[in-house]
Parts: C-alpha cells; sequence; structure tokens
C-alpha cells in the first residue's frame, strides 16, 4: 500500500488568508499545507478521499493522471470543493462517488447542473453511490466504514486493509484511540551541556534561560524578554532565538546574554544547556519541551491573532503540571519576572510531573503500534 498525502492542512489552508500568525506567516514550505485529501494506492487500484478546493493543484503537483474510485468524508466545501474539477477524468468514463446519504444530498444541492437530465457538454460525468457504516467495494477494494464525530456533525473515516483515515475529529472512543504525543527529532534527545555552553560562550556557574519565540520570532516576546534583561542577567545567563531580522545591535557583546536569528543543528546542544525555557505554546514546541523535560514558561499566541490552538495546548500543559502559563495579554516586566522566579523555584516539580507522561517517545510509541498491525 501506498498513501500519498495530498494536503494536511486546515479548512481555510495554510497560509490562511490574512493571518498573522507564527504558522501563516512561516517560510518553512512545510508550514505551506493544502486542504486535507489523501490517494491510497493498493491491491492495484488508486481510491481517492476527498475532493476539496486545492484538488486541481494536489492532482498537478503530484503527477496523478488517474484513480478509480472517490470517498467522501463529509460535505464541508474544504472535503467537497473540487469535484467539479474531477471533469478531465470522467471524459471516457464515469467517476464514482461513495458517501452517506446526506452528503449526496448536498453534492446534488451544490453542483446540481452536474445531475440534470439534459447536462450542459463538459460538465463531469459523477456516478454517487450511497453508503452507510457497513463494508462495501469501491473499485474493488474492500472500504470499512468508522463512525467518528466533528464536533457535533456525524461524518466518516475509511478503513482499507490496515490503514485507517479519520479526518476532523475531535473525540474517539477510549478503547479506540491511543495518545501518543507528537513525534519530535531524535537529534533533540542527544544535545550536551557543555557543547551548548561552548557554543553560546556561556558559564557553566550560572543557569540559563532559553527563549524560542517561534519559526519568525515574536516582537512581543522579544520586547518582553530585552525588557527585563538587566534584571535577569544578575542571576541567569540568556540564549535568545529572537528570528529573523530582529537582533538588537546595541546588545551585542553584552556579558552572559547571547542572540541569534536562528539555530539548526546546535539547537540540541542549546536545549540541553538550558535550565529554563520559555517559548511559544505551538504543538511541536511543547513535545519537544515535554521530551526534554525542561521547566517551561509557555506564552501562547493570542486569541485576536491566532485560532486559540496555542492557548489550548498551553491551558493543557498547565493543568498537567508540566508548565507556567503567561498570557501574552497580561505579559509585562513585571508578570514575566515573577513568573521565571516562580517557576525556576519549583523547577523540580516541574521535571517530575513531566518524567510521569507516557508521552515523551511519541515515535516509539507509533512505530509499536504499525509493527502491532503489520503483525494482525
Amino acid at each position: 500500500m501506498k498513501i500519498v498525502f495530498l494536503g494536511t492542512g486546515t479548512s481555510t489552508g495554510n497560509p490562511e488568508i490574512g493571518c498573522q500568525c507564527e504558522v501563516c506567516t512561516s517560510k518553512d514550505p512545510r508550514d505551506w499545507r493544502l486542504r486535507a485529501s489523501i490517494l491510497v494506492e493498493t491491491e492495484g487500484k488508486r481510491i481517492l478521499i476527498d475532493c476539496g478546493p486545492d484538488f486541481r493543484w494536489q492532482m498537478i503537483t503530484n503527477k496523478i493522471y488517474h484513480f478509480d474510485a472517490v470517498l467522501v468524508t463529509h460535505e464541508h466545501y474544504d472535503h467537497v470543493g473540487g469535484l467539479d474539477d474531477l471533469r478531465p477524468f470522467g471524459r471516457y468514463k464515469d467517476v464514482d462517488i461513495y458517501a452517506e446519504d446526506n452528503v449526496v444530498e448536498a453534492i446534488k444541492s451544490r453542483i446540481p447542473y452536474v445531475f440534470r437530465e439534459h447536462k450542459y457538454p463538459g460538465v463531469p460525468n459523477l456516478v454517487l453511490h450511497t453508503i452507510g457504516t457497513k463494508p462495501f467495494e469501491a473499485a474493488g477494494v474492500m472500504i470499512t466504514p468508522i463512525r467518528v464525530m466533528h464536533a457535533k456533525l456525524p461524518i466518516l473515516g475509511f478503513r482499507i486493509g490496515n490503514m485507517a483515515y479519520l479526518t476532523d475529529l475531535k473525540y474517539l472512543p477510549e478503547d479506540k484511540a491511543v495518545l501518543t504525543g507528537s513525534p519530535i527529532r531524535e537529534e533533540l534527545l542527544h544535545g550536551d551541556r557543555l557543547a551548548g555552553l561552548q557554543y553560546a560562550h556561556l558559564s557553566a556557574d550560572r543557569p540559563v534561560i532559553l527563549i524560542i519565540g517561534g519559526s519568525l520570532g515574536s516582537v512581543t516576546v522579544n520586547q518582553a524578554v530585552r525588557g527585563i534583561l538587566p534584571q535577569l542577567l544578575k542571576t541567569y545567563q540568556v540564549i535568545h532565538i529572537c528570528g529573523k531580522g530582529n537582533l538588537d545591535e546595541s546588545l551585542i557583546g553584552t556579558e552572559g546574554y547571547v542572540q541569534y536569528e536562528y539555530v539548526d543543528k546546535p539547537l540540541r546542544h542549546l536545549f540541553a544547556a538550558a535550565d529554563l525555557i520559555i517559548s511559544r505554546a505551538g504543538a511541536n514546541s511543547i513535545c519537544e519541551i515535554l521530551a526534554l523535560r525542561k521547566p517551561n514558561i509557555l506564552i501562547p499566541l493570542s486569541a485576536a491573532a491566532s485560532r486559540g490552538d496555542q492557548i489550548l495546548n498551553a491551558n493543557s500543559f498547565a493543568k498537567q503540571g508540566f508548565s507556567t502559563v503567561l498570557e501574552e495579554e497580561v505579559l509585562t516586566a513585571d508578570t514575566l519576572s515573577q513568573a521565571i522566579e516562580e517557576t525556576y523555584k519549583n523547577r523540580q516539580q516541574f521535571i517530575d510531573k513531566m518524567s510521569e507522561s507516557h508521552l515523551n517517545n511519541a515515535v516509539k510509541t507509533i512505530m509499536g503500534l504499525i509493527h502491532d498491525c503489520t503483525r494482525s
């Protein structure tokens, strides 16, 4: 079986129009993601799951010229908005589409010209097949629908062989899911504290605070940290990854303070050197912090500047005792100073809580699940 991930973005795509969050303004190509869809190749057949508004570009960029059936998880536009672009695939044969009855009706109402008795020349030749939750065949391949909830909307996922594809779901029954955490780079687990101190030209006799403001840095976090820098340097040393274009030339050469626009390979050593981390609350960042068991202060992007996912992430970590959370709306010199003092004083409590977590090695957990499936 081969799976091509055609899109893994949100319903609005990434970047989202007008959004200025660190993901949508990122120059990392991995943050540019089309609407969710996959192509499954198995048993000599190709099965497309979902056909959203990015479908045309997904086909062109992946050089996909044919497939045998389309499965639709639900009727939201980001999953059916590309159905009209199926025209080239239906010039010489019908395109078979499998969906629940309510989704079939939604498709008919959205593109009614396709299903009229007297069709306009050039419309896509689509054949709608109504399915339920019982197994069925599509292009000779056995498909097992899986009922999941998209908020309050019942939708379908699909199992093909030992692979299951579930999109837009928030909850799974406890006996049907395994919480793994987010996979992180193995290299981050093998940092060397001394190498990190040497790279940053810092000493081993004072604790180190590492500040990470996201892929592009954070003006808000940068300003808050620099505003209390003289006070911080009385007790701590500071490694500040501030983002491209955010270096403060007036601070170059300040004893105990180093700043970088971006750090790649030496980052693992800087993590190892850190006694306390101040960070945004993106999913990858917090899972790296958890795996490294570093006491931390999370400053999530505000709801006004994001979809609110970082706030949810940060609050979850705080509830489990992993993190101190300082909301951007209340970020001041005083609140930041107090958060640093309290978190560092209670650092062992945070380390102990993170050590109890079973989410410290997501890669090992995921690979174990995959191996179990291949043996079943």
